[in-house]
């Protein structure tokens, strides 16, 4: 019967190259709510699959002015320069063709 002592959260291992922790997915998946806790307070965690990093979680941030959307030209007029200065692709091979013989191995 269990005496109702919560058992230490497992230890978390440093990355070598930023000092970030790691944790197995597994151990991610079984404490999700302290995991991502830990994310808020003490940033990036990175999760790992038989010892290979696979994710890296970060904590969430509100930055406002940042990222800068351009409007897309509505018209064709506005596109039509871009694609004029864009140059032909010279393949040694034929696109079709290649799409074609990698289609005939799947089916």
């Amino acid at each position: 019967m269990k005496t109702g002592r919560r058992r230490p959260p497992r230890p978390v291992r440093r990355d070598q190259a930023k000092g970030e922790p790691r944790i197995s997915i597994s151990h991610f998946k079984a404490h999700l709510s302290r995991s991502l806790q830990g994310v808020r307070l003490d940033g990036p965690l990175i999760i790992t699959h038989r010892g290979r990093p696979i994710a890296r979680v970060v904590p969430f941030t509100m930055r406002v002015g940042r990222l800068v959307v351009s409007p897309a030209p509505k018209t064709w007029a506005g596109v039509a320069p871009l694609i004029a200065k864009l140059k032909p692709l010279k393949l040694k091979t034929d696109p079709v063709k290649l799409l074609l013989e990698m289609r005939k191995d799947r089916f």
